[in-house]
């Protein structure tokens, strides 16, 4: 369910705003108790492993020491293995792609030792939601197919949690989602009132849950100085965060950093950076972002994933958008031109990741297109694929691992996350058989062969950080009156999933002993 514990706090100024706004998945053993015994408990505060037990009653972690005598309704014996807070995914798309609402259960999410996830990244989230909204997913998802049962973000929160989710969900507001909500209504009003309208629906879904408003690279790009100022101040003031994409444009990068961390340092606001760390073409050019944004209250977001997922749409070259796309895309003229400009990045390997209308085709690569459709290189497997979508399609491109990824560890600024569009984006990938990483690395993998900082700090990178950055009350660590939301792993592998008191199955029956 949606928390309501300290629904509302005040303002300096005496007004109520909501405080805390996340989703989490329904606990139905309210009063069941848990006792996880003979664990290594780290507490994600970056102290080291303490043997320990930790008893929970309903949702919440009651007691953590040694209780050799208590008794519990399930008593689960570690064995040993290390207990670590819930992992936060702090970039997770599976609500562009409505995989989240497809797949309740999370299987996926939580077999990699996920408890909450955070969407509603680069201007599009599921709220405010209206028949304008389903637009702007419409390459990553089949939206005739979604129920959609809300239209604001507290009700979506509410029917997320009603449709019993398998993970905690919290997600920030889309700009350029508001703005297809609004459209229509807003146009109708004169200009001097069209801003305020779209002020006053922003606001209140920050009031109602959200964790902030989102913004793609583009979009942040076009607003004038005044404009970022305002939209940062309005932010700042309910305490959420500002998040931006990455432009295409690689060479605005350190630019726009440098921008943002004016714009957050005179406005007092914790802005969250996307995809910019993924544009750096080496670790010189990444340490000089993160250099230019050390003085103020940024975040990069460092996504985990090989690949990058892209619209089909994006693909094109501005001055085609102009046309009329069926014709375009059969006519011969702009089909060289098209595949001129495509970039050098896409290759053999690139995968279909979503196709709401030829689902047959998500998880195969445009190598394996070429012989079935009689193609001559992987540019003509795309173009093929943008005309029997009409470019409702996206594809996975492979990224090579960012030079000196392993040293991202050891900035404070730098929050990891799977960047994931699909549940089974992964599992469905491997089981095609193409290609043989199927999309990077997991929290664990990370923890475990990438990662050197020693394991309690790693998990305070993906737990309490994430959690105190985006104002994730009660979650993040291992303390008394804390959700119990907890992994526990062992040798490399997720062994124990615990989401809001409840024990979690995980495919393949794996797990520590009860």
């Amino acid at each position: 369910m949606c928390d309501r514990h300290s629904l509302w706090r005040r303002t300096a100024g005496g007004k109520r705003i909501h405080w805390l706004y996340i989703c989490r998945a329904v606990n139905d053993n309210i009063g069941v108790t848990l006792l996880l015994k003979n664990f290594q408990v780290l507490d994600g505060q970056a102290s080291e492993a303490l043997r320990a037990d930790v008893f929970v009653s309903g949702d919440r972690i009651s007691a953590v020491g040694n209780f050799p005598d208590k008794r519990a309704d399930q008593v689960i014996d570690g064995q040993g293995a290390y207990l670590a807070p819930g992992f936060i995914d702090a970039h997770n798309e599976s609500d562009r792609s409505f995989g989240l609402l497809e797949d309740l259960g999370q299987d996926a999410f939580r077999g990699q030792g996920l408890t909450t996830i955070i969407g509603g990244y680069e201007g599009i989230s599921l709220a405010p939601f209206s028949p304008r909204t389903t637009a702007l997913a419409r390459s990553r998802s089949n939206h005739r197919r979604l129920n959609a049962d809300w239209q604001t973000v507290r009700e979506l929160l509410w029917s997320i949690s009603r449709r019993r989710a398998g993970v905690n969900f919290a997600t920030l507001v889309g700009y350029q989602t508001s703005q297809k909500f609004l459209a229509g209504l807003a146009e109708i009003q004169p200009a001097s009132r069209q801003s305020a309208i779209l002020e006053k629906a922003i606001s209140q879904a920050l009031e109602g849950g959200a964790l902030g408003l989102s913004f793609a690279g583009e979009e942040f790009e076009f607003l004038s100085g005044p404009e970022r100022e305002r939209w940062a101040k309005l932010v700042a003031h309910y305490h959420r965060v500002l998040a931006v994409g990455a432009t295409r444009d690689n060479s605005k990068c350190h630019r726009t950093v440098k921008s943002l961390g004016t714009l957050a340092a005179r406005t007092g606001t914790t802005i969250i950076l996307n995809g910019f760390l993924s544009r750096a073409a080496s670790s010189e050019e990444w340490q000089k972002l993160i250099q230019a944004a050390e003085s103020a209250p940024l975040y990069f977001v460092a996504d985990l994933a090989d690949w990058r997922v892209v619209e089909l749409s994006d693909f094109l070259p501005p001055h085609i958008l102009h046309q009329t796309i069926a014709d375009t895309l059969i006519d011969p003229w702009w089909q060289k031109r098209i595949l001129a400009e495509l970039p050098e990045t896409l290759n053999l390997e690139t995968v279909i990741a979503s196709a709401p209308e030829s689902p047959e085709l998500v998880g195969r690569t445009l190598g394996s297109l070429l012989a079935d459709c009689d193609l001559a290189d992987h540019r003509e497997a795309l173009l093929w694929l943008m005309r029997r979508t009409q470019l409702l399609a996206s594809v996975a491109v492979p990224m090579s691992r960012m030079d000196g990824f392993a040293e991202l560890t050891a900035h404070d600024q730098v929050l990891f996350a799977t960047g994931w569009h699909q549940p089974d984006f992964r599992e469905r990938i491997r089981q095609n058989g193409e290609i043989s990483n199927p999309a990077g690395l997991t929290y664990l993998e990370w923890i475990t062969q990438v990662n050197k900082l020693p394991i309690a700090a790693a998990i305070r990178r993906i737990t309490s950080l994430p959690a105190t950055v985006f104002q994730l009350k009660e979650r993040g660590t291992i303390s008394v009156g804390r959700y119990a939301d907890l992994v526990g792993f062992s040798g490399g592998e997720i062994q124990l999933v615990v989401v809001g008191g409840q024990v979690a199955p995980l495919l393949g029956g794996r797990g520590v002993g009860a």
